[in-house]
This record gives structure tokens, C-alpha cells and sequence, in this order.
């Protein structure tokens, strides 16, 4: 960052800690900006902005942190100031973001219960003028995932030929048809296999395997390395499963395929492995890694009669996948909340 970049970067948070300042004073609140407090461990932390209320009875105390950075903040200020709100024993919390945040702070903000201020938030509470004179650009959410390559036109029509069914018989209407973002599990993957009918040995070799993090399905496997980067997201379906619950079925599942004795059994556990995107023939598997990352799917909901159904058209590859469309069709009426908030 240059030193003329650098000056107007150090301008527009001293803009913004003052624009929030003033906001917390109209509404009847003492503040004190950049104040030094010792915690209850000992530490000592510089806050933004300390806004309190008081009378006979109570005292409420709030810490603002305002971020006026080029970039989404990340989980780890939401972490750090929930830290510091903690151990200055504070009743609130909020982290003001031009950029926004990533969905990893999104998340950890709600679980820590800090309170973020977007775009949105500071419009509505400062004013536009207010707004275009910090210049801040629109606000979007970015996440770690992968543009979409499918055209909306093309999703229609693959969506169409699908709501056509079996020899097109039977046509289903198509209720809409939109781009969302699905977050998933990437997993890195280690496994062992007998390889050899004379002469055999052991080798490991390696998979990367995509998890949805609604209800823990496989859906795909990368042959390479995926080209991840930082994209835009607008609609987001938020996680209802955790990584380590899919790591646990993936391992308990192999363990039960190796202790069962009858044919029966064994091709019952096989099949289960499959369909977690593990080998059948494994003889050991180790998760390495899993990281969250988003895809773009387009998202149809069709109906015939009363029935409804989802059909989901995978944004990167332009293929149907049905496993994820069985999934949104148990979630619907989570799918529709989603969509609902977003046109409010």
C-alpha cells in the first residue's frame, strides 16, 4: 500500500469511528473512543468506541469495533472481539464492516452472539449522504468457492428436459428457477487398498471428495486440485451438519464394513461406502484435511399436482445432481425461508 493509500485508508476509519460515535451519542448514549480498559485476566485492550447508558437502577456498556478495511473481516475478529467483550465483562458487542464479512465470521458472530453491521445496517442508521461520503463500494458477501460456468438459459433448459420425465409423459411445472450457493465440505482424503493378485502390496493413494452440509451426502470428487477463489454470493443456504459428523460416519462406516461377517452384511457396508465416496476395497482411511468452500447450483422447483420437487443443475459442470435435489426437496420448506428473507 503506497503512502497516499495508506493516509486515506487511515481517513476513512477515523470517518467512520466518528459517523458511529455521533450515532450512538443522538441516541442518548455516553461513548469514549479509542480507550484503553484492563480486562479481568489482566490484559489490557484499546477499543473503538465504548458507548453506555446508566441510571439509578443499571448500567448497560457496548464496545464498537469499526473495521474499514478493503476486505471482508474473517472469523478470527469475530473470535478476538468476543474475547475482549468477555473479559472487560461488557453486555454487548458489535463489529462495523464497510466490506462486509466472510460466512465463516457470519456464522461465528451468531454463535458468540456479536452483533455485525453491513452495508445495509450503516445506510439505514447513518444515512445515505453519510455513506457515499465514506465511499464505500456495494456490499457483498465473498466466499471461498468456484464461479459459476452455466448460464441461467442453459439450467432452464436442462431443468425443462428434466421436468418432461420418462418419455415425456409425465410434465411437471416450472414454479422458478434460481442461482444459490451451497455450502460443502471438501475433504482430503488418504486411503489404503491391496493392489496385486501374486505379488500383492499396499498402496495409498489419495481422494478429494465434496460433501453437502445439509444432511452429510457425497456429492462429487475433484481428479485434481479445485480452482478455488473468491467469489460473490448472494443467496447462501446455510450449513445444518457439521464436518466432524461426516469424518465420523466415513470411519465408523469402514470400521462396521471390516468387523461383518456375512456376504450379506459385508455388501450392505460396501454400499454404504460407496455411496460416502469411499472405495469399497479400503482397507484404511485417514481425513487429512476439510475445508468449507461454496458451489453454485441453480435450483428449480417444479410441481404436478400437489407434489413438489426440487431439481438442482450443478453451476460448474452443467449436470443434473440428484442427490443434492433429494436433499433441497426433504429441506424445502427451509429452502423457501431462505429465499423468502432474501426478497425482503
Amino acid at each position: 500500500m503506497g503512502e497516499s493509500a495508506r493516509k486515506d485508508f487511515i481517513k476513512k476509519g477515523h470517518m467512520l469511528e466518528e459517523l458511529i460515535d455521533k450515532f450512538f451519542q443522538l441516541n442518548g448514549y455516553t461513548t469514549h473512543r479509542n480507550i484503553i480498559l484492563e480486562g479481568k485476566s489482566g490484559g489490557r485492550h484499546e477499543i473503538d468506541i465504548l458507548a453506555e447508558k446508566q441510571d439509578e437502577i443499571t448500567s448497560f456498556r457496548i464496545m464498537v469495533e469499526c473495521k474499514a478495511w478493503n476486505n471482508p473481516i474473517e472469523k478470527d475478529v469475530v473470535s478476538k472481539v468476543a474475547y475482549v467483550m468477555r473479559d472487560l465483562g461488557l453486555n454487548k458487542a458489535i463489529i462495523v464492516s464497510l466490506e462486509g464479512w466472510r460466512v465463516g465470521a457470519e456464522k461465528s458472530a451468531k454463535e458468540l452472539g456479536i452483533e455485525l453491521w453491513g452495508k445495509d445496517d450503516i445506510e439505514k442508521k447513518l444515512g445515505k449522504v453519510s455513506l457515499a461520503e465514506l465511499e464505500t463500494a456495494k456490499f457483498k458477501r465473498k466466499v471461498l468457492g468456484i464461479p459459476p460456468k452455466c448460464e441461467e438459459r442453459e439450467a432452464v433448459a436442462l431443468v425443462e428436459k428434466e421436468s418432461k420425465g420418462f418419455l415425456g409423459i409425465i410434465k411437471e411445472d416450472i414454479l422458478w428457477v434460481k442461482l444459490v450457493w451451497v455450502p460443502c465440505y471438501l475433504f482430503r482424503i488418504t486411503y489404503s487398498e491391496k493392489m496385486g493378485l501374486l505379488k500383492s502390496s499396499i498402496k495409498a493413494k489419495n481422494l478429494l471428495n465434496v460433501y453437502e452440509s445439509l444432511h452429510g451426502n457425497f456429492l462429487f470428487r475433484f481428479v485434481d486440485e479445485p480452482p478455488l477463489e473468491e467469489v460473490p454470493a448472494e443467496v447462501i443456504i446455510q450449513p445444518k451438519i457439521k464436518e466432524n459428523k461426516i469424518k465420523k460416519n466415513i470411519l465408523k462406516t469402514l470400521e462396521k464394513a471390516q468387523e461383518v461377517v456375512t456376504a450379506k452384511a459385508k455388501l450392505r457396508y460396501q454400499e454404504k461406502l460407496m455411496n460416502l465416496g469411499i472405495p469399497p476395497s479400503s482397507l484404511s482411511v485417514s481425513v487429512d484435511k476439510i475445508e468449507e468452500i461454496f458451489f453454485p447450483f441453480y435450483v428449480a422447483l417444479l410441481k404436478k399436482g400437489e407434489n413438489e420437487r426440487v431439481v438442482v443443475v450443478n453451476a460448474i459442470n452443467k449436470n443434473i445432481n440428484k442427490v443434492l435435489g433429494a436433499v433441497l426437496t426433504a429441506e424445502l420448506s427451509y429452502l423457501k425461508d431462505i429465499l423468502s428473507e432474501i426478497r425482503k
